[in-house]
């Protein structure tokens, strides 16, 4: 069961009471919207679940946002881990992401094929990005330190330097807030095509 949102009410009303903005159709068919990809997303962690991947929430992944890429980590030896080994490591964890998928077009035939291609609208796919939550429990380390001794880490100013670390964390955040921006972005402008397209004029 997906929680639903605790703002719905008072964005419903703030539609219904303000001049400016979204009208309460708008606001309505957004809520709606929201709640099925709400849905959809933690149908599918449920499902990668079942298959035995340890996936995470999608709280879980915004909290875990900016974390290392299991695909830019290596072994002690410098080697890649296969990826049909990743299920099989410790201190790793799935985040489902959303994309969008433009199938190609379809041509319609005659001469002017090229300008007659129907395009489809985009389908919104659902991708893994593994992760290392636990880089010790792993055993790996980041590619970039491939080769590096404990000395050469302790000589580095920047391995320990806490100002750095901050500055790793403000540029995590900002990445995350920029994804959050497009995504809600992307979705605003979907709600809004879909509801002139379920209420003509």
């Amino acid at each position: 069961m997906i929680d639903p949102d605790p703002d719905a009410a008072e964005r419903l009303e703030r539609a219904r009471t303000t001049r400016w903005g979204d009208s309460v159709e708008h606001v309505a068919q957004k809520l709606r919207d929201e709640a099925a990809e709400r849905e959809a997303y933690a149908a599918e962690v449920e499902r990668l679940r079942a298959e035995g991947l340890l996936v995470l929430s999608a709280q879980e992944a915004d909290e875990a946002d900016g974390s290392l890429v299991l695909d830019d980590m290596r072994t002690p030896e410098g080697e890649p881990v296969p990826i049909e080994e990743w299920p099989n490591l410790s201190g790793v964890a799935v985040i489902v992401t959303e994309d969008w998928e433009y199938p190609e077009p379809e041509a319609t035939g005659g001469e002017d094929d090229g300008d007659d291609d129907e395009y489809a609208e985009p389908v919104k796919v659902y991708r893994l990005l593994w992760v290392v939550t636990d880089i010790e429990a792993s055993g790996l380390v980041h590619r970039s330190r491939v080769g590096r001794t404990d000395d050469d880490q302790g000589d580095d100013a920047e391995a320990h330097d806490p100002g750095t670390d901050s500055a790793d964390e403000a540029e995590a955040e900002a990445r995350r807030q920029e994804r959050r921006r497009v995504i809600a972005n992307n979705k605003a402008w979907a709600s809004v095509l879909l509801t002139a397209l379920r209420n003509p004029p």
